[in-house]
């Protein structure tokens, strides 16, 4: 209902019958009382009931998000953890990977120096060693046979340094007949004036040679006393033995055997005057 001030009020109606002596109805007891107040409170417990249930739902629905949230955390915290893990193995993994490149690049260095070392050894064993006896031999008289033998030897020998020689003529083939010539004689010790005279030419054409074999094998204007060619430790030495693989390229290209062996025996006699690096102190080309 609506009170006089226009406000909603509530009402509560109560009928009682009245009977007589007869059990007659004689009327009826009408109680009306006023309940906006127990209205109130009856809502009020309805909101509050109401309330307290979307709480209960709302406590759960948090506390299943707090689960899922507690169970991401664990998993954020257990991936940071493998990633460390991961992180760390890969760093050493790396470490390991660097120091077996660097073991590697060590062993592979000294499997090219000790390459190089039994290449020089085996240039110098066959010009000391052998070629000696196959010039007294060919100074010697032999019959036909026996040089047969000898020009054998010689071919065979040829054939064993041969790709030695041309190994070290990719490097050092850049050199001039005369600047090698030049350069073994330095590597023997000889002065530029001794020089000179042994090929019958000015000192300053021999001056001119030196630097310009410093210049090609990278050595201008340094102190360095034994000649190196760059890119490696080549024995300047092997120069002495170039012309065995010109007589080599001559022979597969179908010159005459016996020409072939004659260039070869003639390209061994000529080596001469090696000083080994224990040997004797050598001069350098200045």
């Amino acid at each position: 209902m609506v009170e006089v001030d226009g406000a909603e009020g509530w009402r509560e109606v109560s009928a009682f019958p009245v009977f007589d002596q007869n059990a007659d109805l004689t009327g009826v007891v009408v109680c009306v009382r006023d309940i906006k107040d127990r209205k109130k409170v009856e809502d009020l417990q309805k909101e509050y009931c109401e309330l307290e249930k979307r709480l209960h739902e709302r406590t759960i629905e948090l506390s299943k998000t707090k689960k899922e949230l507690q169970a991401a955390i664990s998993g954020l915290r257990k991936a940071e953890k493998s990633q460390k893990k991961t992180r760390a193995e890969l760093e050493l993994q790396a470490c390991i990977v660097e120091e077996t490149n660097t073991a590697l690049n060590v062993l592979m260095q000294q499997r090219i120096e000790a390459r190089t070392e039994l290449e020089e050894t085996v240039l110098l064993n066959a010009k000391e060693l052998i070629v000696p006896f196959l010039e007294r031999l060919n100074k010697s008289r032999l019959d036909s046979k026996q040089k047969a033998c000898v020009n054998i030897i010689e071919s065979n020998l040829n054939e064993i340094v041969a790709p030695l020689v041309r190994e070290f003529s990719k490097i050092n083939l850049k050199l001039t007949p005369a600047e090698i010539q030049v350069t073994n004689l330095v590597r023997q010790g000889k002065s530029t004036k001794e020089i000179a005279e042994f090929l019958n030419l000015a000192t300053s054409t021999i001056d001119t040679h030196r630097n310009k074999i410093r210049k090609k094998l990278g050595i201008k204007n340094k102190k360095i006393n034994l000649i190196k060619p760059p890119g490696g430790n080549i024995p300047l030495e092997a120069f002495s033995v170039f012309s065995s693989v010109k007589s080599q390229s001559h022979r597969e290209a179908g010159a005459e055997p016996g020409t072939s062996n004659r260039r070869h025996r003639q390209s061994l006699i000529r080596i001469r005057g090696y000083q080994h690096k224990t040997g004797q102190p050598v001069n350098s080309i200045s």
